[in-house]
């Protein structure tokens, strides 16, 4: 008997060796424990499996492990012990999934038997969930009993609500649970019928305006469901002709485009889920040369400490400002203010100022910065957030015991904004880090992400000789006093400086529906549930330590578009296209070093590049192809720089350069017009103006017609004659750029 088994573990051991190692992830007791319950399925002992899963449901189901390591075939050839070794994996999901997907795979009878324990309970927890209308209690049933007979239900349920609040790839995953093939969790035997299934998944691709895939996916329908019918949006009938009447008619599936509106640049990237997709209000005519401009009240001019060098304007890693835009006014942060610019006349005003309550030592106010700064906020429901403070994520080097020191940070919150530029802007509270133990610095990261009356951030904690990042929630109280703490999880290890430098550049959040993606930069992308903070999932990825930061390289969190999320982490030389409900990798592309994902448009990501060969590239969102028709490539010789983050719309691709603001067509990457010459800097879009920062300066480029409301207004003040130039300044040059 040994003598067989020897040379399998060799062979298994080639295997193993084989295989791609991106980490490695140590055995668990609730790994352990899915693998022996789905060994005593396997030996057809269900009583003692469904006791087994039931357990793991209860007690760990929230614990994340890996998904299908690949020693699960090899610990059947050598025995049953394998799994007690190290394997490789990268995926990573709560236990609870596992067990659901195992139990969705027993024979009729076990499934009888496990049902036989749990329905009643999901019977009277769907019923709760209907009478209050509580998506969360829906979910919950699923997380708990997803293969009870009301598990049905509450799928249906789900993806019904979704869909009518447009959230279409979300009522898209709930509706293909339902059908027996393809990737992810399975509902085991739905009372649903496929093929009402498959039209409502042909409505999810017509309201997507997806036409094409909705024809060839109806010609399928017509072929193997002709006579199926039933209700399907407000039409009793075939479901074949009722799709048909739509697909020749699509004004009856078009809905206001999901789109930012125009009105108001909200945060970082435009909006939570950092796609910086503008589709309305975005002028025909560039403006043409500037309308005001305004330098940031800062020290400009060499450093004088050690021999520190002064970094030039025109560096990129010199762009550290990201406007916000709304009521008619840009605001910008540093490390210890938040300043307003008049949208039309760029008149400053200093709204906040942090020294005044929370004096911070070793602050550098001096321009342009270094060590990548960057200074961001964020606008939600009539108030602005900031994270103010230390500049670097570093121990305080004052010994001091009380007050201040130079590793103090805060979130600060003031408003409400409105268009009252004559009324002061009052400061309702500032949020200090959570307390941790004595000695441990805690530093907040970038601004808060807001979502649904909440607030969630990044805090770096270096306790000992221990570093970790946690992602924090708060319950907002409006003007009540600062948040109240709800939940906070470890998410690993911080990202770092190759140059052994404090980090200066801060990470931040991604809102992807229910959950909240964390992308460390530091080896994982990391995703919490919104509500409770419990993890929905995790990808590992291999990070390179040793590898130099590339010159360019810039603030860079996730991207959520619909059912994916797009990470390009800056500890690996990777591209990662994750399925944002699961984790799982779609795709992903090596060898490149991205600045920006912009945003995806016309089911293309658009990202930046910097590197050996720089530019910017229309990458396929589906298969990660960007060579056309799929993609495209742009770029010319050694390529063009990247000098600040633009954003995208339906039409066009704004992408500020050293060269000059390129307009280009999402379809193919090709020029739409002649750009706009010198180089700009950090880009927002709002109420009819182009902000944009560059290293010292805030400048505003005011589209044609965005001056009218208020001529009247700037004829009938005395003095007032900035506005009236800039007005008349516009019309000569309201022509000077036009669409091809």
């Amino acid at each position: 008997m040994f003598t067989f088994r020897a040379p399998v573990i060799i062979i298994a051991a080639f295997v193993i060796a084989a295989l791609p190692t991106p980490c490695v992830a140590q055995p668990s007791a609730t790994a352990n424990a899915l693998r022996e319950a789905e060994a005593k399925a396997g030996l057809g002992r269900w009583a003692d499996a469904i006791e087994q899963y039931q357990r793991i449901l209860e007690t760990a189901g929230d614990e994340l492990v890996p998904v299908q390591p690949p020693v699960t075939a090899l610990g059947q050839l050598v025995g049953g012990s394998v799994f007690t070794v190290p394997w490789p994996t990268s995926h990573f999901i709560p236990a609870r999934w596992i067990a659901h997907e195992h139990i969705s795979r027993f024979p009729p009878t076990a499934l009888k038997q496990y049902r036989e324990r749990i329905d009643a309970t999901a019977a009277k927890r769907f019923e709760e969930a209907t009478k209050s209308n509580d998506d969360g209690l829906l979910q919950q049933l699923l997380a708990e009993w997803f293969n009870s007979h009301s598990g049905e239900d509450a799928i249906l349920l789900l993806a019904q609500r979704e869909f009518e609040r447009a959230e279409f790839d979300s009522a898209e995953r709930y509706w293909r649970m339902l059908l027996s093939e393809g990737n992810g969790l399975r509902y085991p035997d739905p009372r649903t019928s496929t093929s009402s299934v498959l039209a409502r998944l042909i409505l999810v691709k017509l309201f997507r305006g997806e036409f094409e895939h909705a024809r060839v996916a109806l010609k399928a329908l017509h072929e193997n469901h002709s006579d199926a019918a039933g209700l399907l949006a407000g039409r009793d009938g075939k479901y074949a002709e009722t799709l048909e009447a739509l697909l020749k008619d699509p004004r009856q599936v078009i809905l206001p485009a999901a789109l930012a509106d125009g009105k108001e640049w909200a945060t970082f990237a435009g909006n939570g889920t950092r796609n910086s997709l503008v589709g309305a209000g975005l002028p025909l005519y560039w403006p043409g040369p500037h309308n005001w401009k305004t330098l940031m009240p800062a020290e400009i001019g060499p450093r004088v400490r050690g021999m520190e060098k002064p970094v030039a304007p025109d560096h990129p890693r010199a762009l550290a400002f990201h406007p916000v835009i709304v009521h008619g006014r840009a605001f910008v942060a540093d490390a210890m203010h938040i300043y307003a610019f008049d949208l039309l006349s760029g008149e400053r005003a200093t709204v906040l100022d942090l020294r005044k309550s929370l004096a911070i030592p070793g602050i550098d106010p001096r321009l342009p910065v270094r060590n990548d700064l960057r200074y961001t906020l964020t606008y939600a429901d009539g108030y602005l957030y900031a994270r103010l403070g230390s500049q670097s994520l570093r121990p305080s080097r004052d010994d001091a015991a009380d007050g201040p020191n130079e590793s103090s940070s805060a979130i600060v919150c003031i408003g409400p904004i409105t268009d009252r530029k004559d009324v002061a802007i009052a400061q309702p509270w500032a949020l200090r880090p959570p307390k941790a133990e004595k000695d441990a610095t805690v530093i907040f990261e970038g601004s808060p992400l807001i979502h649904e009356n909440r607030l969630y951030a990044v805090i770096w904690k270096q306790s000992g000789g221990g570093v970790a990042t946690s992602v924090v929630c708060y319950q907002l109280r409006g003007t009540d006093g600062p948040p109240e703490l709800l939940w906070q999880r470890e998410a690993g290890k911080p990202g770092f400086n190759p140059a052994s430098e404090a980090r200066a550049r801060h990470d931040m959040l991604t809102m992807a529906g229910s959950t909240v993606i964390y992308g460390t930069n530091s080896g994982s992308v990391v995703a919490l549930y919104a509500r409770t903070g419990k993890p929905a999932w995790e990808y590992r990825y291999a990070k390179n330590e040793r590898r130099p930061l590339p010159v360019g390289r810039d603030l860079c969190p996730c991207l959520f578009d619909g059912s994916r999320i797009f990470a390009a982490p800056s500890d690996s030389d990777r591209l990662l296209c994750l399925d944002a409900f699961s984790g799982r990798l779609l795709w992903e592309r090596e060898g490149v070093d991205i600045v920006h994902l912009l945003g995806v448009v016309r089911g293309r990501l658009i990202a930046t590049f910097a590197g050996s060969v720089k530019g910017i590239r229309g990458i396929d969102v589906i298969s990660g192809g960007e060579s056309y028709p799929e993609g495209w490539v742009q770029h010319d010789g050694g390529g063009v720089t990247n000098f600040g983050r633009g954003f995208v719309s339906p039409e066009l691709i704004y992408w500020p350069t050293k060269d000059g603001l390129q307009f280009l067509r999402p379809d193919d990457g090709s020029p739409a017009r002649q750009p706009v010459p010198g180089p700009l800097g950090n880009l927002a879009y709002a109420d009819g103006v182009f902000v944009v920062a560059n290293a010292t300066e805030i400048l505003g480029f005011v589209s044609d017609g965005k001056f009218e409301p208020r001529s009247k207004e700037a004829e009938k003040k005395p003095g007032s004659r900035q506005l009236i130039d800039n007005r008349g300044a516009l019309k000569s040059y309201d022509a000077w750029m036009t669409l091809k």
